[in-house]
């Protein structure tokens, strides 16, 4: 599996930025909809920002544009996953406790 990976970055370092940025943009919206169907799986409002990751689209955005939307994209993940964990990790101790 190790050695899969390590072969998918020396390709991706052969892409154009544009290519880059829109493969890396393929992956951040796969990840977040992994997020999504984890916290549909227990009934979690889904309170994430799509037009957030949309920006990662933008092929012509400046190169400081597009860090900070992988940022905002980052820091929206986070809290997606946060809001996740917490409910898992409350269902855990509660577990714990009624044992």
């Amino acid at each position: 599996m190790i050695n899969e990976n390590i072969d998918i970055i020396e390709e991706y370092s052969k892409f154009s930025l544009p290519e880059k940025r829109k493969l890396l943009a393929d992956e951040l919206f796969e990840l977040v909809s992994v997020i999504k169907k984890m916290k549909s799986d227990l009934n979690l409002p889904d309170d994430s920002d799509n037009e957030v990751l949309k920006e990662l689209y933008s092929l012509d955005r400046a190169e400081d544009e597009y860090i900070v939307s992988l940022y905002k994209n980052v820091i929206n993940m986070k809290d997606e996953l946060a809001d996740y964990l917490t409910v898992i990790m409350d269902s855990l101790y509660e577990e714990k406790n009624t044992d």
